[in-house]
């Protein structure tokens, strides 16, 4: 037996399939799936697998456009027939469709708000020219003045006042879609009003691991060592883009940090990368560097023996 014939049997059989992908595999799909980090997961990771569709052909489709008419007419009828089940070189499959979850465990350290204060900037700043000049000057010298004083004021707010600069003022502006801090404090008071929130953490509590079922979508392709990486690639695009039209997607979750409706898996032998023509300097590095690289086409690299 091939090793795709192998594989796909080990999923489709209800006693192997729970086992099938192991816990560092499901964490490098959920890494591809899921902001992780963000998150918070970690180990030990299982699967649930709720529904799984074998066998899911993707043909390749034709798009024709047309228009017919007598020649001496001046309106011509058009018509356009997508042509579905073309068979070629390009036609993709995926050994299965799978619709369950991944049970992860999510680190979480909850640390009590302390205290909260917020200092307005943008009071009375013209007023403090008026005090230190006299009078307020003309322009440029009075948006000078606005600007040196608003950072100060920023500035003597924050706990880290190096944190602030005049690119802070100038995405301020940008946001806010005015040009210059005269143009700010010009406008209304309370639609838009510059201050300094301070807020002030207490010591984290203990650590604790609570097991999270995220939902989650994949579609699995097993492939035979002499698979053409360029090919495969062409392959999971075109199952990508069929896929997002049907709809196939994880079920939404307000709290689940998805990077990507679905995932698409590749599993294929681990011998792939005994080919010094992947880039790295042995097979660990050269499964390290392909894993990066295609995470971010959305493909979840699965090596197995």
């Amino acid at each position: 037996m091939n090793f795709v014939d192998s594989n796909l049997v080990q999923i489709a059989d209800s006693t192997s399939r729970p086992k099938y992908f192991s816990s560092d595999e499901l964490s490098a799909i959920a890494a591809v799936a899921f902001d992780a980090d963000g998150m918070g997961l970690g180990g030990p990771f299982t699967a649930i697998f709720d529904s799984l569709t074998f066998g899911y052909a993707i043909s390749a489709t034709a798009t024709l456009d047309g228009q017919w008419g007598l020649p001496s007419a001046h309106e011509k009828t058009s018509t356009s027939l997508t042509i579905r089940g073309l068979q070629n070189q390009d036609s993709a499959y995926v050994d299965a469709l799978w619709r369950g979850a991944i049970v992860a465990r999510a680190t979480t350290s909850l640390a009590p708000i302390e205290s909260v204060a917020l200092q307005w900037t943008d009071e009375q700043i013209d007023q403090q020219i008026i005090t230190d000049l006299g009078a307020l000057p003309a322009m440029p010298q009075l948006e000078t003045e606005r600007r040196t004083r608003l950072l100060a004021r920023m500035k003597s707010a924050a706990h880290q006042p190096n944190a602030i600069t005049d690119a802070t003022i100038d995405s301020i502006l940008t946001k806010l879609d005015v040009g210059t801090v005269s143009d700010l404090l010009a406008m209304e008071r309370g639609a838009h009003d510059i201050g300094v929130l301070q807020v002030q953490f207490g010591q984290p509590g203990p650590v604790s691991q609570n097991p999270k079922v995220l939902p989650f979508a994949g579609a699995v392709m097993i492939r035979n060592t002499d698979f053409s990486v360029s090919q495969l690639l062409a392959q999971t695009k075109i199952v990508q883009a069929q896929l997002t039209k049907e709809g196939f997607k994880i079920p939404a979750e307000e709290w689940v940090r998805t990077l990507r409706p679905f995932t698409v898996i590749w599993v294929v032998p681990a011998s792939t990368f005994d080919d010094t023509g992947w880039p790295g300097a042995n097979p660990d590095q050269r499964i390290s560097r392909a894993t990066t690289w295609l995470a971010e086409q959305g493909i979840a690299l699965i090596p197995k023996k």
